[in-house]
């Protein structure tokens, strides 16, 4: 994978944007009956990082919500997005729609992810600030 780097932010801190349109960290069905862990470390290193992320629909056609926060956070959604309790969340509309995401990861390049009903999904990395 080659990254490029842009030293535009300061000293300590760099934005990352991997090549190409992202690097795919999640691919399958997406979780519903708690926040389920998603590892970043692979794409932004064992570290705390500001992701934007992409979110791609791969099955259903009906609106579906979906709900990111930092891993070890206790923010609990509520239906109406609008509302999250501090959860970045999102609503995707429709089949193959993509939507992005900003989330802080945990120190360890980790954060949390919720869906209010099972979609397959894929979960890119876009660019990343650590």
């Amino acid at each position: 994978m080659v990254m490029s780097s842009v030293g535009v932010f300061p000293k300590k801190s760099k934005l990352t944007v991997p090549a190409g349109t992202g690097t795919e960290v999640f691919s399958g069905n997406s979780p519903i009956t708690s926040f389920a862990d998603l590892d970043l470390s692979g794409t932004v290193g064992k570290r705390s990082a500001l992701v934007f992320l992409k979110l791609i629909q791969t099955s259903g056609t009906t609106s579906r919500q979906f709900y990111f926060r930092k891993n070890g956070d206790t923010d609990t959604p509520t239906t109406n997005v609008a509302s999250s309790s501090g959860c970045a969340s999102v609503i995707v509309a429709a089949l193959a729609e993509s939507v992005f995401v900003l989330v802080a990861t945990d120190t360890n390049g980790v954060i949390e992810w919720l869906s209010d009903a099972v979609r397959a999904c894929t979960i890119d990395v876009v660019a990343f600030i650590a």
